[in-house]
């Protein structure tokens, strides 16, 4: 009986050596909404150096990727300029009204994995104090927007008898969810 006690217990405890010991965790993905928007290129000039400019207008060169959003959800892009245009040495003023903004869709910036496409629609946007939209989004997106700043024909004459001057007003672009 006791030599059964002493090959049950050798046989226990090899059995338990041979025993895998597993724990686990639990993994947490915290996931929040994200908005964010950066603008790539701080200075962007419209020419108004040629007559027919003051009769047809003039854009600034589509500056590529200009404002860059990351949005998980529904988003808006707004873009304001709160003053008008200001001469830097005469200091008149002309009424940031005479530009218009229009985006455009730019490259996709996700690091990995497809690109969905853009669900982003577009209206060109008057600068204002109190901001327009610009772009509206239907779905999150990791994207670049192409941006060309506008005098139109119409709005044009407000360049007339104004002082030879380089006239710069602040436009802020903002995201929101949608």
């Amino acid at each position: 009986m006791n030599k059964f006690f002493k090959v049950a217990s050798v046989a226990i405890i090899a059995l338990s050596a041979n025993t895998i010991f597993a724990q686990s965790t639990n993994l947490h993905v915290n996931v929040q909404d994200i908005y964010s928007i950066v603008v790539t290129d701080t200075d962007v000039n419209i020419d108004m150096n040629q007559p027919g400019f003051f009769v047809s207008g003039n854009s600034s060169a589509e500056q590529s990727n200009h404002i860059e959003v990351s949005a998980t959800g529904e988003y808006q892009v707004t873009v304001a300029a709160a003053l008008p245009l200001t001469g830097a040495t005469s200091g008149e003023t002309i009424d940031q009204g005479t530009i218009v903004v229009t985006a455009n869709d730019g490259t996709y910036l996700g690091a990995s994995g497809t690109d969905s496409g853009s669900t982003a629609s577009f209206v060109p946007a008057t600068l204002s104090a109190g901001g327009a939209p610009l772009v509206t989004g239907s779905a999150g997106d990791l994207r670049g927007f192409d941006v060309t700043y506008s005098i139109p024909a119409a709005k044009a004459p407000a360049y007339l008898n104004v002082a030879e001057d380089v006239y710069t007003t602040t436009v802020t672009y903002s995201i929101a969810p949608n």
